[in-house]
C-alpha cells in the first residue's frame, strides 16, 4: 500500500501531501523544488527565490547584514547612482552579480495601492526592523516612463508603504533591495 505522508513545502513551509505535484499554497512545482539548485538553504544564505519570476532577492536591504539567519541593522538610504554602485559591490550568498531591480522586476513583489510585500510573510525584511509600520520606498534601475517625469529626469521608485510606483528625484534618497536572475 502507498500511504500519503505530510511534508513541508520548501518554498512556503506549509504542510502538504508528499503526493502533491505542486504546493497548493504557493504553487511550487515539486520537480523544481527537488532540484539541487533550488534546495539551497535560502534562510541560511539570506536570499529568497521567487519561483514565479526566477528572480533571487536579497532578504536584507543594502546596509543591513545577514548574521546567523537573521537580519541585523538598519538599511542605508542612498541616491539612485549610489544605489546602483552599492548593488554592484554587494556580495551575499556567494553571488556577486547583484543589481538594482528594474521597474518590471520590483513590480512583481509590491502590492498595488496597499502596504506590504507580495511574498510569503517574514521573507523580505524592512529597512528598519524596529519600525514595524515602515516597509520603505525603494529605487529601481528604470527611468520613470511617464513623459512629464522623463523630461524632468526622474527615476522610478516603489513605495511599499502605499503601493505606489512613480517618479522621484534621483538625487533624493531611498532604500535599495538587490536582485539577480536565478532561474
Amino acid at each position: 500500500m502507498n500511504y500519503m505522508s505530510l511534508i513541508n513545502c520548501p518554498e512556503c513551509d506549509k504542510t502538504i501531501s508528499d503526493k502533491a505535484v505542486s504546493c497548493p499554497h504557493c504553487g511550487l512545482p515539486f520537480n523544481l523544488g527537488r532540484t539541487k539548485s533550488y534546495q539551497m538553504n535560502e534562510l541560511s544564505q539570506g536570499v529568497w527565490v521567487d519561483i514565479r519570476t526566477g528572480l533571487m532577492w536579497s532578504r536584507i536591504n543594502i546596509g543591513q547584514k545577514w548574521v546567523k539567519e537573521r537580519c541585523s541593522g538598519k538599511a542605508h538610504p542612498l541616491n539612485v547612482d549610489d544605489a546602483r554602485e552599492a548593488c554592484r559591490r554587494f556580495d551575499l550568498a556567494g553571488y556577486n552579480d547583484w543589481r538594482l531591480p528594474s521597474y518590471e522586476e520590483i513590480s512583481t513583489i509590491y502590492l498595488p495601492n496597499q502596504s506590504g510585500y507580495d511574498c510569503p510573510d517574514n521573507v523580505l525584511f524592512k529597512p528598519n526592523p524596529d519600525n514595524l509600520n515602515n516597509f520603505g520606498a525603494f529605487w529601481t534601475s528604470t527611468k520613470n516612463k511617464n513623459l512629464f517625469n522623463a523630461i524632468l529626469g526622474l527615476s522610478s521608485l516603489c513605495d511599499f508603504d502605499t503601493g505606489y510606483i512613480g517618479g522621484a528625484d534621483p538625487k533624493g534618497i531611498s532604500y535599495v533591495r538587490a536582485v539577480r536572475r536565478f532561474i
